[in-house]
């Protein structure tokens, strides 16, 4: 199972970004073989946000959203009470942006793989790594791999770092 952040979808959605193939790759890989994503619902507001920013155009945001709405193997959860808790212990402990910190906790809850571009969430993210450290080896598609789950890792990206179990 993975958890895959907003970037991933924002990237895929746009085939101008640099890392349109990488992302459309990614999902393409987890859709052919059935592999569920876990994403909080706040993947709906970011994606749509950043494509109406990015596009200049609110119907794409929109009609994005409605499409991932539409994906078999995405589940999306709320921000309860127990992920909101675990979210801000992450977010204190390691210093991440709040949104980046619900994908971390969704990650860990669910015991999923996180997938993000986002450098910053993926290092600060990694179960055990201490504030800042790199646990990536910091070549080309390592950019998504972050704390591991049940699932391996996508071809692209290194063996993740083990992640907590649900709690």
């Amino acid at each position: 199972m993975y958890t895959l952040d907003a970037s991933i979808f924002v990237r895929d959605l746009n085939p101008r970004d640099a890392d349109h193939g990488l992302c459309r790759e990614l999902l393409e890989h987890l859709a052919a073989r059935g592999i569920p994503i876990i994403a909080p619902l706040l993947l709906l507001v970011e994606v749509a946000g950043t494509l109406s920013r990015e596009l200049r155009d609110p119907m794409r945001g929109r009609i994005a959203v409605t499409i991932l709405r539409t994906l078999p193997n995405l589940t999306l959860v709320a921000l309860d009470e127990s992920l909101t808790q675990g979210a801000l212990e992450i977010a204190a402990d390691r210093a991440l942006r709040g949104a980046d910190a619900v994908y971390v906790a969704v990650a860990r809850q669910h015991a999923c793989t996180l997938a993000s571009l986002d450098r910053e969430q993926r290092e600060r993210g990694a179960t055990g790594a201490p504030h800042g450290a790199d646990r990536s080896g910091g070549h080309g598609a390592d950019r998504c791999a972050g704390a591991a789950g049940a699932e391996g890792p996508h071809p692209l990206a290194p063996s993740p770092v083990p992640g907590e179990g649900g709690r």
